[in-house]
């Protein structure tokens, strides 16, 4: 069932991740019930398509108090709190920014994010007497807004976050251990943190375009106007955010709306 090859266990019992080998007299390899569970994580976090998955369901099962997520250069994080329920970049930067403010570190009581943004770190930001700079996609121009006007935290919600009093690029150790700090600080879970901060359903397309057309929407009557009819409609509680690849002939479309509206569109139709 473990068919991790030796060189991997004895890697892997080095790191301490699981404990040294005992052997039977018939030569079996016995592992205490923690190291089996552990085996199992490492194999299904290997063949996963979506690791996170994997933790959440590890998170839950085993009754951790938080999972982190690194990408593979480890200037991201991710979370899963004990519900399994993922903590994107903008929960991180939300409670991060939270925990600064309430300590008054918070730099010129801002906050620096991305367009594509979800719209609930918006009114997060509203709700709690901050102000949010948005930027273009990418973790230079944020780091750019930052560096320019003073501001300490900022990032994207792929878990991006720039926290300049300690490092000029994004850690994702660092800022799980931020995050692990205000549970710790605040004696409350990840969950319960969390709920400063409502997020809203987004959808993202893509469509192909000639690359010479990527920004004809931006005069197109038709199309601007459609835009603005969705948005009153929204009422400040949901939006169109039209955006050219920087790399490919496609067009990203995003529509993100509250729960609430999206029932009542449902009912309407």
């Amino acid at each position: 069932m473990y068919d991790l090859s030796p060189d991997t266990i004895r890697f892997y019992e080095k790191k301490g991740l699981i404990g040294p080998i005992q052997r039977t007299k018939s030569g079996i390899r016995n592992y205490s019930e923690q190291d089996l569970k552990r085996i199992e994580f490492i194999k299904c976090m290997r063949e996963a398509d979506l690791p996170i998955d994997v933790l959440k369901k590890y998170v839950v099962e085993n009754k951790c108090n938080l999972g982190i997520a690194y990408d593979g250069d480890g200037d991201r994080c991710l979370a899963v709190d004990e519900n399994g329920e993922e903590i994107d970049g903008d929960r991180l930067i939300a409670i991060i920014s939270k925990y600064l403010k309430e300590k008054g570190k918070l730099a010129n009581n801002a906050i620096v994010a991305t367009v594509m943004s979800n719209l609930g770190l918006k009114k997060y930001a509203e709700e709690n007497g901050i102000t949010i700079k948005q930027t273009k996609v990418g973790d230079r121009y944020v780091l750019e807004e930052m560096l320019k006007n003073g501001y300490n935290i900022g990032g994207e919600q792929s878990g991006h976050v720039i926290l300049l009093d300690y490092n000029p690029t994004g850690d994702g150790i660092l800022t799980s251990l931020m995050l692990i700090r205000v549970m710790l600080e605040s004696n409350k879970s990840a969950s319960e943190l969390c709920k400063i901060i409502k997020m809203y359903p987004q959808v993202l397309v893509n469509a192909k375009i000639d690359s010479k057309k990527k920004k004809d929407y931006e005069t197109d009557d038709e199309i601007q106007t459609e835009i603005r009819k969705l948005e009153e409609e929204f009422s400040g509680n949901g939006r169109v955010l039209i955006r050219p690849s920087g790399t490919e002939p496609l067009i990203r479309v995003m529509l993100e709306l509250s729960l609430i509206h999206i029932w009542r569109c449902r009912r309407i139709a």
